[in-house]
């Protein structure tokens, strides 16, 4: 059960956020008006998390990271350093996001999936169960990956076609 809490932030501003029990929350970290932080969760230093932004129970939120206003970030997900979350994305329940990695604003991960660092999901994507997204790959507007993306192996692949058939 969350309970609301003031908060003075490392700016001096002064917040009220709702937190569960065990939740560690460094004292570097910026946490937005009305954001709910639930039970066990750890969120590292000069991390942000914005105002009305939904953290779930034992998620791991990486130093440096971004989580934006609105956001849903689910129970157990991991939120790797410097990665950002945008507002009003979401990430479900034990979803893995690498270093680096971005999840714009709308987009949506579902629960089990692995966004690896570096990895650029853009507004509107959904990455479905079970997807594993290569590092640096990029997903574009309105996609929905079912399966892996591995950027060097996919152009590998359309590159041996592309000499072999000749018809890239």
């Amino acid at each position: 059960m969350e309970k609301a809490m003031t908060r003075t932030n490392p700016d001096g501003s002064i917040v009220t956020i709702y937190v569960g029990v065990g939740v560690y929350i460094d004292a570097q970290a910026y946490v937005g008006a009305d954001a709910h932080i639930a039970a066990d969760t750890f969120i590292a230093a000069d991390t942000f998390i914005g105002e009305r932004a939904y953290v779930g129970e034992r998620a791991y939120i990486g130093e440096r990271a971004v989580i934006g206003e609105r956001a849903y970030v689910g129970e157990r997900a991991y939120i790797g350093e410097r990665a950002t979350i945008g507002a009003g994305a979401t990430v479900r329940a034990g979803a893995r996001i690498g270093a680096d990695a971005t999840v714009r604003a709308g987009a949506n991960i579902v629960a089990g999936a692995t966004v690896r660092a570096g990895a650029n999901i853009v507004a509107g994507a959904t990455v479905r169960a079970g997807a594993d997204i290569g590092e640096q790959a990029s997903i574009d507007a309105d996609g929905t990956v079912r399966g892996g993306v591995d950027p060097d192996r996919d152009w590998e692949e359309r590159t041996t076609h592309k000499n072999n058939a000749g018809d890239f």
